[in-house]
């Protein structure tokens, strides 16, 4: 986990000057309270039709885990939905998340599977 917080402020750092890092208020932190290990997460505005970057890369996020998330872009949006990939491939996908209203985002399933994000502020 360590190591993928030093990756992501690293890269996250060469990308954006520190005082936009702190004003984005998109960033947030993910919280894994899926009960499994997540390989892969994909963030991308909820009117996209497509899916950016894994934003874990090689790290993955074990379960109670949680990770920075600071964007690096320009985009003027504030939902987004999240596809996460479990490290056996299965994937599901929490929708509608408002990333400028929220700091916390903790995704998790209901009894029957279905995704449900927790969110608020820290």
């Amino acid at each position: 986990m360590r190591n993928l917080m030093i990756a992501a402020a690293a890269a996250v750092a060469m990308l954006v000057p520190a005082a936009a890092q702190a004003q984005d208020q998109r960033n947030f932190v993910l919280i894994n309270g899926t009960g499994r290990t997540i390989s892969e997460l994909y963030i991308s505005p909820t009117n996209e039709n497509s899916w950016e970057e894994d934003v874990l890369g090689v790290d993955t996020l074990a379960e109670l885990e949680k990770t920075a998330i600071h964007f690096a872009d320009a985009v003027d949006e504030c939902v987004y939905d999240l596809k996460i990939v479990h490290d056996d491939g299965d994937a599901a996908i929490w929708t509608g998340i408002n990333l400028c209203e929220n700091t916390f985002v903790s995704a998790q399933y209901q009894d029957d599977g279905t995704p449900i994000a927790q969110v608020g502020n820290e």
